[in-house]
Formats: structure tokens, sequence, C-alpha cells
């Protein structure tokens, strides 16, 4: 529930996440903990097709928190990364 309306976003390049730029996943998990508000805003270029403008993703922060440990749980997975991301 937390990111209906995003199932078609495929292959886009990750620009920014909360204003911040990412050139790695440990620049994704840092941008994540500190969301704009209550909103995360992942923005991304066009698709890898290069026929669709850029354009933002918009989570709830505290709803996709609440997901993250929900789908942990439901799946017995013990951490949301790996050590060498922690």
């Amino acid at each position: 529930d937390v990111n209906i309306g995003y199932h078609r976003v495929a292959q886009a390049v990750v620009e920014r996440v909360n204003g911040r730029s990412v050139a790695d996943l440990k620049d994704v998990i840092a941008a994540f903990s500190a969301p704009l508000g209550r909103w995360h805003v992942v923005e991304v270029d066009g698709h890898a097709n290069g026929n669709e403008p850029a354009s933002r993703i918009v989570l709830d922060a505290a709803a996709a928190a609440a997901a993250d440990a929900a789908i942990l749980k439901r799946f017995d997975i013990p951490a949301d990364r790996s050590a060498d991301m922690r």
C-alpha cells in the first residue's frame, strides 16, 4: 500500500533522495534517514527509454517505516540490509 501507483516506474535512474544526490547505496541509506518533513522524495531521471520526463516518487515516511518493519517480520528477515551497509 505504501508505494501504490509507482509500479510502472522501471529502469529509471535515481538521482536524488530527499534532496541529496546519490552515487551508491550508502548515499541512499543516509538520505532515507532524513525525510523531508513527513515525506521521502525520490527523484528519478526519465525512464531508460528516454521518452518520459523526470519524475518524483513521494512516500509517507512513517508508513514506509511501518511497512519495512512488517515486511521483515512477516518473512522472518533478520535485517533490512547486509552488515556492510549498517
